[in-house]
């Protein structure tokens, strides 16, 4: 990689390194190899649970000194205490802040839903430099800024860090959040221009921005103007080829279906049209199953797949796991709901779990709408089988053909490997991303000391 010096110490809002949520595993896969003590994260208290110490263990938890709430809630909302925590220390304090997540979001689902509803719940808070955590910035003295974020809030303080600190910044897109930010709001289209600007405003300031797929980049440089890089999970390949399939033969006994990953905004309905889907082929005689490996699942949706007998919830597993698990399905699927909000949110999103699909050879069955990016992706690489139409029957033919038509199984499957091998390891993604920061950190870093500089002598 490169040497030690020429990294510079970097500053990440929001999101945390984790091995269970995509952005926490797309942000470790391409920090790894950065040094460990040049990086750091300021974040919220509900984000600080599960976290990875591999790749960072400096943690500054925003808390009582920055993040202000109005009145009346101010007087309701308990918040954590703010400061620097050493996460390998603290395994203890992490585990008690896990159960006290939920203090950070408002008292009850009924109010945040009327706050949402009222479009109230874009301007209840406000996150502010306070001279603890201006004191930590000191010491620590940041080079780089990178951030993930999602909200109005998170846009508002990457512009104070930017422009307290005067350092060069980075923004990494997961998703199209600002279409749907508002989406559920009687003030919605206020709401929406009113983001839409103050996140322009934000691209402005940004010196490099990123993007998690080709299909974004290209929609956002028209909407925000301004070019931006794709960077997508990346895979060690040393761990998953070991794996990795080398020719389709089916379990003996039931058929597994896995779906793996987040079950929530924008993946639920899809996945009961999938678990009615194998229902109708086990009608058919075919011994088949759903198996739902979920870190992160809306209770109510996994609550409506249970009532299905072909489906069946497993317990969580640990990371390293998942590339035997890969391997060992007869079929892995990607659902995205079909609804036009669900449409908006994931149209430009690159599933995390997409390179460790395709690398472990076990065919894919796509289920998604052809406007979005995911559904593009597969059909135009033939890496798996598309099913661009809601429709419970067509998902039942394809899962069939998938079962049946192993030559057509073993096409995807080998076209996939191939696209993996060649695009998503893990070596050459971090190079350039790497590459790609420090190179900004040097170029924007000299620009805007040059910016001060000439500031500084005109008042003067």
């Amino acid at each position: 990689m490169f040497a030690k010096d020429s990294y510079p110490k970097i500053l990440i809002f929001s999101q945390t390194f984790n091995n269970f949520s995509g952005g926490g595993i797309t942000l470790t896969n391409l920090f790894s190899g950065w040094p460990k003590d040049r990086i750091a994260v300021i974040s919220y208290d509900f984000m600080l649970v599960g976290v990875s110490t591999n790749i960072c263990g400096t943690y500054y938890q925003l808390g009582d000194k920055e993040i202000h709430w109005k009145f009346p809630f101010s007087m309701i909302k308990q918040k954590p205490k703010s400061g620097l925590l050493n996460i390998e220390k603290h395994a203890d304090f992490l585990v008690s802040n896990g159960r006290l997540k939920s203090k950070q979001k408002l008292p009850s689902s009924f109010l945040s839903q009327l706050l949402r509803w009222l479009g109230l719940d874009h301007s209840l808070s406000h996150i502010y430099l306070s001279d603890t955590l201006s004191a930590w910035l000191l010491e620590y003295k940041p080079e780089l800024l990178y951030f993930q974020i999602s909200n109005r809030e998170s846009v508002h303080f990457s512009q104070t860090l930017i422009d307290h600190l005067g350092i060069p910044s980075v923004i990494h897109m997961m998703d199209d959040w600002p279409s749907v930010i508002a989406d559920r709001s009687i003030s919605s289209k206020y709401w929406k221009n009113k983001i839409y600007k103050e996140l322009k405003q934000l691209m402005n300031k940004i010196d490099l921005h990123l993007s998690i797929c080709d299909e974004m980049a290209a929609e956002y440089k028209m909407r925000y103007g301004h070019e931006f890089h794709s960077f997508h999970n990346t895979l060690d390949l040393a761990k998953w080829t070991l794996y990795e399939r080398k020719d389709i033969h089916l379990n003996d006994g039931p058929k597994i279906l896995l779906f793996s990953g987040r079950i929530g905004r924008g993946i639920g309905q899809s996945l009961i049209e999938v678990a009615a889907a194998v229902k109708e082929l086990t009608m058919e005689g075919l011994e088949i199953r759903l198996h739902i490996q979920s870190p992160r699942s809306d209770r109510g949706i996994i609550n409506q797949l249970r009532k299905f007998e072909c489906v069946k919830v497993n317990p969580p597993i640990e990371y390293d796991r998942l590339p035997q698990l890969y391997s060992t399905a007869d079929i892995l699927v990607i659902a995205n709901d079909f609804t036009t909000n669900a449409v908006r949110f994931l149209k430009y999103s690159m599933p995390t779990k997409v390179p460790e699909y395709m690398i472990s050879g076990t065919p894919i069955i796509v289920y998604a709408s052809s406007e979005t990016a995911l559904y593009k992706f597969f059909k135009r690489n033939n890496c798996g089988h598309c099913v661009e139409r809601q429709n419970i029957t067509q998902i039942a033919d394809g899962l069939r053909l998938l079962l049946q038509d192993h030559r057509y199984s073993d096409k995807l499957s080998r076209n996939a490997i191939a696209y993996a091998n060649k695009h998503f390891d893990s070596v050459k993604v971090r190079q350039d991303f790497h590459g790609l920061l420090i190179e900004s950190s040097i170029k924007f870093g000299s620009r805007n000391k040059l910016l001060t500089a000439v500031n500084d002598f005109e008042r003067s």
